[in-house]
């Protein structure tokens, strides 16, 4: 549900920054942020309240307490690391969100420098790209309302190697199809692709590595989780595609042969994709019963 409501709040504030930024410049921005932040504000003050939630708090506190007088010994978070990172299949979790991660974070960082590249000239450019970014939610938000019924359905496992594909097919299809302005209209399936492989893989992610998680240390297994999903993989995708683009001398040519340089960095990005694809179906292969 956080996944769900904090989708809705980010395809709203892409469309209407899209829409404001063409009329009132980059200033659009703050106007969108200040005004967030105030009703954010009155809400918590208003529609929160503290002391029947610090009651609450203090009951199960107390409760668990009278059930439990002797605590359990404790783990360290690094004997929990130990164990999940000596556990085969929780390492090949891991590679596999880190692939899915190199992916989304070279389009993060180049995204919208190669579309304003493409729709340069165009008067809605901007306009544009945020509709783009906001098209994601017509995958995300039905996965994350019945993403149980897909578990059931495929697997945790089966409904990552779906987001896995299609964190694949988008960049092979903006490095094939999106040359200029009037190809540009291809973002607009390959975003949907973009919000299909972020619900999938978050739902699936998620599910698997508390699963294979040993008691108490779920937490410690979503951390690893997200480091090699966000930090890992957008390191590792920063300091490969600035040496591409270094290597390209993108900087230096013209807009037109920019945007042929930034395809071939996005159809390197979808080869990526498609290791981590394989990699994720051939452990549905050898391991059918883990799903």
């Amino acid at each position: 549900r956080q996944k769900l409501f904090g989708t809705l709040g980010i395809g709203a504030v892409f469309a209407i920054n899209g829409t404001l930024t063409d009329f009132i410049g980059y200033r659009a921005q703050f106007v969108i942020v200040s005004i967030t932040c105030l009703i954010f504000f009155v809400v918590a003050y208003f529609g929160l309240n503290g002391s029947s939630t610090q009651f609450l708090i203090h009951s199960k506190i107390k409760e668990s307490t009278l059930e439990n007088p002797k605590p359990a010994p404790t783990v360290s978070w690094l004997d929990n690391m130990m164990l999940l990172l000596k556990n085969l299949d929780f390492l090949l979790l891991l590679l596999i969100v880190f692939l899915i991660g190199v992916s989304g974070s070279v389009f993060n960082v180049y995204f919208s420098v190669f579309m304003g590249k493409v729709l340069a000239g165009y008067k809605w450019k901007n306009r544009v790209m945020g509709y783009m970014y906001a098209t994601r939610l017509a995958v995300e938000v039905p996965i994350y309302i019945w993403g149980d019924v897909l578990l059931g359905m495929f697997g945790s496992y089966g409904v990552l190697l779906m987001g896995m594909a299609a964190s694949a097919i988008r960049p092979f299809g903006y490095s094939m199809f999106v040359a200029d302005i009037y190809s540009s209209l291809w973002g607009f399936p390959f975003e949907l692709c973009k919000g299909f492989s972020h619900a999938c893989n978050g739902l699936g992610g998620c599910v698997l590595a508390s699963d294979m998680a040993p008691p108490g240390a779920q937490g410690t297994a979503q951390a690893l989780l997200t480091s090699a999903h966000h930090h890992a993989a957008s390191a590792f995708s920063g300091i490969i595609c600035s040496l591409f683009l270094s290597w390209r001398n993108v900087s230096n040519v013209a807009d037109a042969q920019q945007i042929i340089i930034y395809r071939e960095l996005f159809f390197w990005t979808g080869i990526v994709g498609f290791i981590g694809t394989v990699l994720n179906a051939a452990r549905l292969i050898f391991s059918p019963k883990k799903m």
